[in-house]
Protein backbone atom coordinates (compact mmCIF):
# COMPACT_ATOMS: atom_id res chain seq x y z
CA UNK A 1 0.00 0.00 0.00
CA UNK A 2 2.87 2.55 0.63
CA UNK A 3 4.35 2.22 -3.33
CA UNK A 4 1.22 2.48 -4.32
CA UNK A 5 0.67 5.81 -2.31
CA UNK A 6 3.78 7.16 -3.24
CA UNK A 7 3.43 6.45 -6.53
CA UNK A 8 0.35 8.46 -6.99
CA UNK A 9 1.61 11.12 -4.95
CA UNK A 10 4.75 11.40 -6.86
CA UNK A 11 2.63 11.15 -10.25
CA UNK A 12 -0.51 13.42 -9.46
CA UNK A 13 1.28 16.91 -10.25
CA UNK A 14 2.35 15.67 -13.45
CA UNK A 15 -1.56 14.40 -14.09
CA UNK A 16 -2.86 17.95 -13.11
CA UNK A 17 -0.12 19.44 -15.62
CA UNK A 18 -1.06 16.93 -18.42
CA UNK A 19 -4.61 18.09 -17.63
CA UNK A 20 -4.30 21.59 -17.78
CA UNK A 21 -2.26 21.91 -20.84
CA UNK A 22 -4.77 19.17 -22.85
CA UNK A 23 -7.93 21.84 -21.32
CA UNK A 24 -5.68 25.20 -23.56
CA UNK A 25 -4.28 23.97 -26.76
CA UNK A 26 -4.22 27.53 -27.89
CA UNK A 27 -1.26 28.07 -24.96
CA UNK A 28 0.36 24.78 -25.90
CA UNK A 29 0.02 25.76 -29.67
CA UNK A 30 1.87 29.14 -28.57
CA UNK A 31 4.66 27.56 -26.80
CA UNK A 32 5.08 25.43 -29.91
CA UNK A 33 4.99 28.49 -32.21
CA UNK A 34 7.65 30.56 -29.60
CA UNK A 35 9.87 28.03 -29.61
CA UNK A 36 10.10 27.23 -33.62
CA UNK A 37 10.97 31.15 -33.99
CA UNK A 38 13.43 30.96 -32.01
CA UNK A 39 15.04 27.65 -33.40
CA UNK A 40 14.80 29.93 -36.45
CA UNK A 41 16.10 32.49 -35.23
CA UNK A 42 19.51 30.95 -33.67
CA UNK A 43 19.61 28.60 -37.33
CA UNK A 44 19.50 31.14 -39.73
CA UNK A 45 22.25 32.84 -39.43
CA UNK A 46 24.31 29.09 -39.85
CA UNK A 47 22.26 28.33 -43.01
CA UNK A 48 22.94 31.65 -44.43
CA UNK A 49 26.75 30.97 -43.81
CA UNK A 50 26.29 27.47 -45.45
CA UNK A 51 25.17 28.90 -48.14
CA UNK A 52 27.86 31.19 -49.03
CA UNK A 53 30.27 29.04 -48.31
CA UNK A 54 29.03 26.40 -50.83
CA UNK A 55 27.93 29.09 -53.20
CA UNK A 56 24.38 28.92 -52.86
CA UNK A 57 23.03 31.94 -54.86
CA UNK A 58 19.74 33.67 -53.13
CA UNK A 59 17.02 34.42 -55.65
Amino acid sequence: QNLADLAVSKLAPIQDEMRRLMADPAYVDGVLRGGAQKARNMAQPIIDEVKATVGYLKP
